[in-house]
């Protein structure tokens, strides 16, 4: 009967002992768990730490370099693709330079033709004197490359400035007095600019009355489309511009077109798709186009 009393004392104990058991192997868990933990917050903020180093020299070092060796070949495959379209734009400037033929040469500035790639739609060309500027603000780095073109494009009637300008297109104040070129280029410029409207206002000033501005650009795709989303994406998320040097996949023409109107005395816009030549070209393939007049200073 003794034994009999002391069997619920002793189950008791038993279910105490293993509740002990069971309460130590969590804590053991636990700082298993923890453990891990603390090697998989290592890792990974040794890798954010790597991560940002590599940002850093990209972005310091890197990218300049690698855009520039990218934009001279790209730049090329892009005039083959829009060749029909800037034919007829440059021959409109060309129709400019042949009114002055005979007299003073007919001044050019380009803006952010660092590649060069423009001369050969003057290759050859003879009809008047055209003494052609470059600004470029990665200049360092796009020299070869212009270096290159200038050599296999130039002739004894279209100069081309021994050396670009290292200068960016909101700031051409810096560099040149009001009035002082027959014609401004840009082609891609706009896509990458800080601020469009003061680079658009930096441009007439320097531009002569009566004078030429011819403009290029890729721009936003029409609503409701894949693309569209894609450039909004890539833009907003900062991604594309952090690996292109600023560029804006979704500038939109309409904006452009205000912009230039709001300076110009007389403006043509042409709003196209141009043939993708492959998947990269895909993400710019809508353009614009024009030729934008300054009748009075």
């Amino acid at each position: 009967m003794r034994n009999r009393q002391f069997i619920p004392a002793i189950r008791y104990c038993d279910e105490l002992a293993g509740s002990f058991l069971g309460c130590m192997n969590c804590i053991l868990k636990r700082d298993e768990i923890k453990m891990l933990f603390c090697e998989l917050s290592s890792t990974m903020l040794v890798e954010a730490i790597a991560l940002i180093v590599a940002l850093c020299v990209w972005k310091r070092l890197l990218s300049s370099i690698v855009f520039a060796f990218f934009m001279s070949r790209i730049s090329k495959s892009h005039n083959s693709a829009i060749r029909e379209q800037k034919m007829k734009l440059f021959s409109r400037l060309k129709a400019e330079a042949e009114k002055k033929s005979g007299r003073e040469a007919f001044k050019v500035l380009e803006i952010g033709g660092g590649s060069g790639t423009n001369f050969e739609f003057f290759d050859g060309y003879s009809a008047s004197a055209i003494e052609w500027t470059t600004t470029e603000p990665e200049k360092k780095h796009f020299s070869k490359y212009f270096n290159d073109n200038r050599s296999e494009f130039n002739n004894a009637n279209f100069r081309i400035k021994s050396e670009m300008v290292a200068c960016r297109a909101e700031d051409l104040d810096d560099f040149f007095d009001a009035y002082s070129f027959d014609a401004v280029v840009a082609t891609l410029v706009f896509c990458s600019v800080q601020n469009p409207r003061i680079a658009i206002s930096q441009i007439f000033r320097v531009l002569k009355p009566s004078g030429v501005f011819i403009f290029v650009d890729h721009v936003q795709a029409p609503k409701r489309t894949i693309l569209r989303y894609t450039q909004n994406l890539l833009t907003e998320s900062r991604l594309w511009p952090f690996f292109t040097q600023g560029c804006h996949l979704n500038r939109r023409a309409e904006d452009l077109r205000r912009l230039i109107q709001a300076s110009a005395d007389k403006v043509e816009v042409q709003v196209a798709k141009v043939k993708a030549f492959n998947a990269f070209m895909r993400l710019f393939q809508y353009h614009i186009f024009g030729v934008a007049f300054k009748d009075s200073p």
